[in-house]
C-alpha cells in the first residue's frame, strides 16, 4: 500500500510512519487500561458489586487493520485497506472512541450492530480521542476514493479536540479540554482558541464541507459533539425508549452490564447515589455517576433508533 496523505489520515495507530501500520490484536485499548480493570476489582469500596459483572468471563479483542480501524479480526488479512479499495456497497462510520468501541466487544458496537439492521458490511472509522478535525480529514481521504461507501455515517465528536503532530515522536496527538493538558496547551486554548471558539467555528465549516461533497450519501449526528436539543419525533422516541431501558435496569450490575462499557472509572456507592446522577433531559449526556464508555444496550438503541431510521434508502 502507497503511504497515505498524512494531512487527510487519522488513524488510531496515530504514528505518521507507515512502517507503524500492520494489523494488531490486543485486549485492552485507550481508557479501557488492564490497571484499570483490576483496580475495580481489587478497591475495597466496590467489594461484591462485581461479583457478577461480566467482563470478569467476558473478554475483549481490540483488532485493528494495517492502517489502524477496528475490525472484527486480524485474521488472513481480510480486514485490510488498499489504494483501490472497494466502498461501493459498504457504510463508513466515522467518529470518536464512542464509535471504536472502547469498552465494549465489537459486536456490540454501534457499527456492527448498523451491520445487522442493514445487510451490509460497516466498516468502523472510530478514532479514539479524537476530534471534529481528524473526522473531517478521513471524510474528505474517502471522498478521494474511486469507490464511494454508500453512505458515510459521522458521529461528531466534541467540538474542543483537536489534533498536532509531535515533531519529536512523529505522532499525532489528540487533546481533549478542559482536562487533557499533558501537552501544554492549557494557556493555548483558554486564550487564543477563545476557550473552544475557534473551533466551534471550523466545525460548521466541516460540516458544510461534508455536505456539499457527500450529499445524500452523508447521515451526521451531534451525539457528543456538546449539548444536544431534540429535533425529530425519531429523537423523542429514542429517549422515551432510553428511559424506559434505563428504568428496567434497576441495580448497579444490570447498569454495569447492559449500559456501560468495561473501562470504569468510577462508580456511586449505591442506586440510590447512581439515580441522583442521572441527566435524563439530555440524551446523550447521562450516567456521570458511572464514568466508561456506553455499553452494549445503549450503543444497540443508538443503531436502531436514531441511524437506522436515516438509512431507509438503503
Amino acid at each position: 500500500m502507497t503511504q497515505l496523505d498524512n494531512s487527510v489520515f487519522y488513524s488510531n495507530f496515530r504514528s505518521l510512519d507507515p512502517k507503524d501500520w500492520h494489523p494488531i490484536s490486543e485486549p485492552f485499548n485507550g481508557s479501557d487500561t488492564i490497571e484499570g480493570y483490576k483496580a475495580n476489582l481489587d478497591n475495597p469500596k466496590y467489594t461484591g458489586l462485581f461479583k457478577n459483572w461480566r467482563f470478569k468471563t467476558d473478554p475483549i479483542d481490540y483488532s485493528f487493520n494495517n492502517i489502524g480501524m477496528r475490525v472484527p479480526s486480524i485474521e488472513n488479512n481480510q480486514y485490510d485497506m488498499t489504494d483501490d479499495y472497494d466502498f461501493s456497497d459498504k457504510i463508513v462510520i466515522l467518529g470518536c472512541s464512542h464509535v471504536q468501541g472502547v469498552g465494549i466487544e465489537y459486536e456490540h458496537t454501534i457499527g456492527e450492530y448498523l451491520s445487522k439492521l442493514t445487510g451490509r458490511q460497516v466498516i468502523n472509522w472510530g478514532v479514539g480521542g479524537c476530534g471534529p478535525d481528524a473526522v473531517f480529514h478521513n471524510a474528505m481521504w474517502l471522498a478521494t476514493r474511486e469507490r464511494l461507501p454508500l453512505k458515510v455515517i459521522v458521529l461528531w465528536p466534541t467540538v474542543g479536540r483537536f489534533s498536532f503532530t509531535n515533531p519529536i515522536t512523529n505522532m499525532i496527538e489528540y487533546v481533549i479540554p478542559p482536562n487533557d493538558f499533558d501537552h501544554g496547551f492549557s494557556k493555548f486554548y483558554k486564550t487564543e482558541m477563545l476557550f473552544g471558539d475557534i473551533q466551534k467555528l471550523q466545525s460548521v465549516k466541516y460540516k458544510n464541507t461534508l455536505r456539499n461533497v457527500f450529499k445524500d450519501r452523508l447521515c451526521e449526528f451531534d451525539l457528543w459533539s456538546g449539548r444536544h436539543k431534540l429535533k425529530s419525533v425519531v429523537e423523542k422516541e429514542f429517549l422515551a425508549e432510553r428511559d424506559e431501558l434505563v428504568n428496567s435496569n434497576r441495580n448497579l450490575i444490570d447498569i454495569l452490564n447492559n449500559l456501560k462499557g468495561r473501562d470504569i472509572r468510577s462508580v456511586p456507592k449505591d442506586l440510590k447515589d447512581f439515580l441522583k446522577f442521572q441527566k435524563l433531559d439530555d440524551p446523550f449526556s447521562f450516567f456521570v455517576g458511572i464514568s466508561a464508555h456506553n455499553g452494549k444496550d445503549i450503543n444497540e438503541l443508538i443503531a436502531r433508533r436514531l441511524i437506522f431510521p436515516q438509512l431507509s434508502d438503503l
